[in-house]
């Protein structure tokens, strides 16, 4: 960085021995092509999103079929906090239920949405009270009544009109200070 910047300046004020380092143009893309190409991956990207909020709304209506059914069959769902990789449409369909049976009030709001290329970055804000028994790995957590209020981050790949992976973040302590498990 500093060779190319002093030769720069030495030839700037007249040492015209050692021209300065010319970098090669890119070859020249005609404005339409890239306007195409960007176009194209905007638009991928809008559909990207409009997918995953259909996800969020069906989520909220308890409608696990409408979500599963946006799954590809190869579809892999990674529960960072629990720990378990769930597959297929039916692993989807298994996530979702196991929170909807221990909270059946569980709403999740959607508050920041990013995407690029194929995939989409969600925040979102969930809220729900837990009235039924919680499956994890480690075995069931009975109902205790108490409120949650947690904060998601899901990253999911979109491609082909189907989600075809899904990483979901959360803070699984948090999580069971909130159902009096762990001290406050």
């Amino acid at each position: 960085m500093y060779g190319f910047l002093s030769q720069y300046v030495r030839y700037a004020i007249g040492d015209h021995t050692t021209p300065p380092m010319i970098r090669p143009a890119a070859a020249p893309v005609s404005g339409v092509r890239a306007f195409a190409g960007w176009r194209r991956m905007t638009e991928r990207n809008h559909e990207n999103q409009a997918l995953v909020r259909v996800v969020f709304e069906a989520f909220n209506a308890g409608d696990v079929e409408r979500v599963a059914a946006l799954c590809a069959p190869d579809f892999t769902l990674h529960d960072i906090p629990a720990g378990p990789t769930l597959r297929g449409p039916a692993g989807m369909r298994l996530w979702l239920q196991t929170w909807l049976e221990a909270a059946p009030d569980a709403h999740a709001k959607l508050e920041r949405i990013f995407g690029q290329g194929d995939w989409v970055a969600t925040e979102h804000h969930g809220t729900a009270t837990h009235t039924g028994p919680l499956r994890r790995p480690t075995g069931e957590i009975p109902a205790t009544g108490r409120a949650l209020d947690l904060w998601f981050s899901e990253n999911c790949e979109v491609r082909g009109g189907k989600l075809r992976q899904m990483r979901a973040y959360y803070d699984g302590a948090a999580v069971m200070r909130q159902l009096g498990l762990l001290p406050e």
